[in-house]
């Protein structure tokens, strides 16, 4: 038996041309029929709770602004107005980006995984997501539900198949499935027990 914490993070620029940080905190408990040893049947569950954290800005998206600057600047250009106009369209500019107002929007999620390995090769697992929304941005509740079923090449596991069900829910855009086929490729050496 043993029982591992998790905390992950991860933080950068975001559309708004400001930040977003995304915080995860849980705990993973693994059973092995042998123990340390090869083969034999396991469980895994695992727990993680995530805050992501949204600073967000109104108006144009970060970039936008700058496109619709340019491609006015063109037309003008083409219609053979002055250089000038094109310095107070800039003041303009520089007036409606100090009105922008600056906000930060929170959105917590949990997700809960258990996988069952038949041996050394096979396994089976559900794994459920729940994710809060954000109103204000236009973000619903969502749900996942995904079973699974992977295949390792080898014992060490540097070569897997997978093939997952997705079902996704959300009021917006109601229910939605789909299916994955991945292939795993590991570099380095196999898991240390």
């Amino acid at each position: 038996n043993r029982i591992t914490g998790i905390f992950s993070g991860a933080w950068g620029d975001n559309e708004f041309g400001r930040r977003s940080q995304v915080y995860g905190l849980g705990l993973e408990y693994l059973w092995r029929e042998n123990g340390y040893g090869t083969g034999g049947n396991s469980l895994r569950w695992r727990t993680e709770l995530m805050l992501r954290d949204v600073q967000a800005a109104s108006g144009h998206l970060h970039g936008e602004e700058e496109d619709d600057h340019d491609h006015e600047e063109h037309a003008d250009h083409e219609e053979d107005h002055g250089h000038e106009e094109h310095g107070e369209e800039e003041e303009d500019h520089d007036h409606e980006g100090e009105a922008r107002r600056l906000a930060s929007f929170d959105e917590f999620g949990i997700y809960s995984m258990l996988v069952y390995g038949f041996n050394d090769r096979l396994e089976t697992g559900l794994r459920a997501d729940w994710v809060s929304g954000i109103d204000a941005m236009g973000l619903d509740d969502r749900w996942r539900l995904s079973p699974m079923i992977t295949w390792y090449a080898n014992e060490a596991r540097t070569l897997q198949a997978r093939l997952q069900y997705n079902w996704d829910h959300s009021d917006s855009f109601g229910s939605e499935s789909s299916i994955w086929f991945q292939i795993g490729l590991n570099w380095g050496g196999g898991e240390v027990r």
